[in-house]
């Protein structure tokens, strides 16, 4: 049976990205994707260009809410659409809300996760807000860091992630 992956995401450079990682994940195991709907029309776009299939679609976003109302809008989606005993892996990537509760979702639930884009930092809590604080905590609960650049490894060393898990 292949290993079940869940590719958690919202915004559009979140899709342009993990498309490529996706299409080579579909020779060997079963990807599925679930979009939080961070970037709804933009998403529908990419979605119809790449001729991509949504599995889970949590329509979470609504006008005027807040950082707070959004995360707990996805982690209720992920608790109520997603049987994470069905899930061996998750994929996050980057440093979006998505991504952040996607991550968390995962640990709570014991499911290894991996992140994208892993070890970029400005060092500034607050440039960019909140996405700075969103990546170094996605770092704490990931399992497999696939780091883009000498840099990012060192960022991550520096933060006592194994480096044998550093990608």
């Amino acid at each position: 049976m292949k290993k079940k992956i869940l590719f958690i995401f919202g915004t559009r450079p979140e899709i342009i990205k993990i498309f490529p990682v996706y299409k080579k994940l579909c020779e060997k195991y079963n990807p599925q994707l679930c979009h939080t709907g961070q970037h709804r029309e933009m998403a529908d776009e990419l979605f119809n260009y790449f001729n991509i299939n949504i599995d889970y679609n949590l329509a979470a976003m609504q006008p005027n809410q807040c950082f707070t109302d959004t995360q707990a809008r996805i982690m209720d989606g992920l608790c109520k659409e997603i049987n994470f005993n069905d899930i061996s892996y998750i994929i996050v990537q980057g440093d979006t809300i998505s991504a952040f509760t996607g991550a968390i979702f995962g640990f709570l639930n014991n499911i290894p996760v991996f992140h994208i884009e892993a070890g970029l930092r400005s060092f500034d809590q607050n440039e960019p807000y909140p996405e700075e604080g969103l990546r170094q905590m996605i770092s704490q609960v990931s399992t497999l860091h696939f780091a883009p650049t000498k840099q990012a490894k060192i960022n991550l060393e520096k933060e006592n992630i194994n480096k044998k898990y550093i990608f």
